[in-house]
């Protein structure tokens, strides 16, 4: 009789050494009894092996999701809300901007002037050309998303009456933003305010939030592009990541050479596009650069507030309801009141 199981998730199916059934064993899932029914043929035939595969691998996602809840919570108690020094790192900042994020742009590039605390030079707005003329009031340098999307094949991305080509196409400008700057370019997504003071960097290491984000496409579409496993647990999925414009083009490099595609396109292929949010930008870079350079970066949870979105209420409101408690506040549209 062989001597391997099997276990999996939505992942993969993996094959598992006798030496690990012990600990399935023990969470009183996966029985003794169950299994000396099968060895005993009392569950014969060509389905013995698909009702154990089923079994352990229901069994192994259920571990994983509690195994991430401990992870978070540990992490959360370690990385408390703390005051952060400003950093004498300069930085420019990049807000992806469509017409639904206006009301709200404001108090976005506010906030970020207010709590980032580090040397800031230039505010990218990236936007339709739609949304320039309502724009022309802030201080800010206006970027056409032509100008900023990377050239790519033509692609669909129909998840069933929604149309998500816009939401990919804007995680690849992210992805593109070297050719605009060279300094550290802080992302912030255009729904998130600061209200509580954060920096980016200290003692030389840059600070990555993390958020509890559980999401296997994201990691699915890593391993696909990278050819390797996530090396965090955790997620770097936070409405905001600090990008390194040379190692952008490291990370495309890396793509273009595993995949002999344009890092564009390899995306989009290994994008899982059966489902509404199949690849992430930032689970993608912040994976990448702690492999290239994995001295270099440090994590703090992101402590981020999600609230619907209500137009009668101001940045002040929000500080004086949530500053000191939370780094940032998101109000999303799916979750308007």
């Amino acid at each position: 009789m062989s001597r391997t199981a099997w276990a999996g998730s939505s992942d993969s199916l993996i094959p598992v050494g006798c030496g690990a059934l012990p600990a399935l064993f023990a969470s009183g899932e996966l029985t003794l009894a169950y299994v000396v029914r099968i060895i005993r043929g009392r569950l014969s035939g060509s389905g013995v092996r698909e009702i154990l595969v089923n079994q352990v691998s229901s069994l192994v996602g259920r571990a994983r999701g509690r195994q991430h809840q401990w992870e978070v919570a540990n992490f959360k108690k370690s990385s408390q809300l703390r005051e952060h020094a400003e950093s004498q790192l300069g930085i420019d900042v990049m807000i992806p901007v469509i017409e639904k994020d206006l009301w709200c742009l404001d108090q976005v590039i506010d906030s970020v002037k207010r709590f980032v605390r580090h040397p800031i030079g230039r505010v990218f707005i990236v936007a339709p050309a739609s949304v320039e003329s309502k724009l022309s009031h802030l201080d800010v340098d206006f970027v056409f998303e032509e100008d900023l999307m990377p050239e790519t094949e033509s692609f669909s991305y129909q998840v069933g009456a929604a149309d998500r080509r816009g939401w990919l196409r804007q995680q690849l400008m992210k992805l593109n933003l070297q050719v605009l700057t060279e300094r550290p370019c802080l992302v912030i997504d255009a729904d998130t305010v600061f209200v509580s003071p954060i920096s980016y960097e200290s003692n030389g290491l840059i600070t990555h939030l993390v958020s509890d984000e559980r999401h296997l496409p994201y990691r699915q579409a890593y391993r696909r592009l990278v050819g390797v496993l996530p090396v965090s647990r955790m997620s770097f999925v936070a409405h905001g990541m600090l990008f390194e414009p040379e190692k952008l083009i490291s990370l495309q490099e890396r793509l273009e050479h595993k995949t002999g595609s344009t890092w564009a396109n390899a995306i989009i292929s290994a994008t899982d596009r059966t489902v509404l949010s199949g690849f992430s930008e930032y689970e993608t870079y912040g994976n990448f650069v702690r492999v290239v350079e994995p001295g270099k970066y440090a994590s703090q949870y992101w402590w981020n507030l999600a609230l619907p979105r209500a137009k009668g209420i101001g940045l002040n409101d929000l500080i004086n309801a949530h500053g000191g408690r939370y780094y940032t506040v998101s109000r999303h549209s799916h979750a308007q009141a």
